[in-house]
Formats: C-alpha cells, structure tokens, sequence
C-alpha cells in the first residue's frame, strides 16, 4: 500500500524529530506520540479566500450581493522564528493571483442567491422542493442577470495554528503551479468542474 502525502510529512517530520532525541541510556525513550506533538505546532492550515460584491440586475432593479466566499485550504510549515511559512502554490494562487473562474463562479453564487431564492420564495417553494421548476428558475437568472454582473473580488490569505489563533498572512515569495505556467487555466492539484 501507498503511504498518502500526509503520512509521508508526519513519517518524515518523526524522523526528524527522532534524530534529535539525546542517545544515552539514562534517557528516557520518547514515543512516536510525543514527537509528532512537538511538530504539531509547526503546522498550520492555510487558507486562501476570496469573498466579493457582485451588483446584478435581478429583473427589479440593480442590487449588491455577497455571495459566500471561494476558498481553498492547504498545510503549512513554520520554517523559521521569524513567521515564514510554507505552503503548496495552488492553495495561495486564488488569492494571489485569482483567476477568471473564481469571478465567474462568485458571480454565479450570486445569481443563485440573489435571483433564484427571490423568485422561489415569491411562488411559495422550499429549495428542493420542485428541482425541475428550480432549474429552470436558474436557467432564466443566469441568462437575464449573469452577463451583466459586476464583481469586485475581495481576496485575503490567513493561517489557522494548532492553538486556534488565526494570523493574517501575505504571499512574499510564489512559484505558480505547473498548470498557471503552462497557461492552461485549471488549479494544479484540483480539477475545476462548472456547475
């Protein structure tokens, strides 16, 4: 069996970790458990988000929405006192350097949100409740107001640590994902599927 990526970062921060544990006999033995507790707080979650405010023309009028946000997480490594962390360059690309579907789909979100609840709500009909006439509502907001909706993308950067505190963060140093070199348009390490 293959070990997964994440095995792999916990197998090789243990072995690191062991390589430092003192080697005389009056030592006392440490447990796998206590290394990776030690590595622990070295480890963060990163998470790139990108909120927005979309003005879209429901078929009554201009209105502003904001959709709930595009995100997308990845681990992080301190690897330094001074706060540097590391991470993969897909999980800090929507932010930093976001991408067309990102507007796209924020203004889509907001298109189903704004437009489509509006009118289900207006006939009396739980989302769910009739899929077929949902859909076609969503058909119709997406032709009437999706190609004239604005977005002003929002992006930040920030890591979750081990001891709950959330930090703002910035992108100092990127390498683009193979995909973002090539200039094939698709994250590297996820694939993009349009709803």
């Amino acid at each position: 069996m293959r070990a997964g990526p994440r095995f792999r970062v916990l197998a090789g921060l243990a072995l690191i970790l062991a390589t430092q544990v003192p080697r005389d006999a009056s030592a006392a033995a440490i447990s796998l458990q206590e290394i990776l507790l030690r590595a622990k707080p070295a480890t963060v979650l990163v998470v790139s988000e990108v909120s927005s405010e979309v003005v879209l023309d429901c078929g009554s009028g201009e209105l502003k929405v904001a959709p709930s946000p595009s995100r997308e997480t990845g681990t992080g490594w301190f690897v330094d006192s001074n706060g540097w962390v590391v991470t993969n360059g897909h999980v800090v690309q929507p932010a930093h350097q976001p991408p067309a579907w990102v507007a796209n789909e924020q203004a889509q979100r907001a298109v189903l949100t704004a437009c489509v609840s509006d009118e289900l709500a207006k006939q009396g009909i739980a989302p769910g409740q009739r899929p077929d006439l949902e859909d076609q509502l969503r058909r119709a907001a997406m032709a009437r107001a999706y190609p004239n909706a604005r977005v002003e993308l929002k992006p930040s950067i920030f890591i979750l640590m081990a001891n709950g505190f959330r930090l703002p963060a910035k992108v100092e140093k990127y390498s683009p994902p193979v995909s973002a070199r090539t200039g094939a348009g698709v994250m590297s390490g996820r694939e993009r599927q349009d709803r």
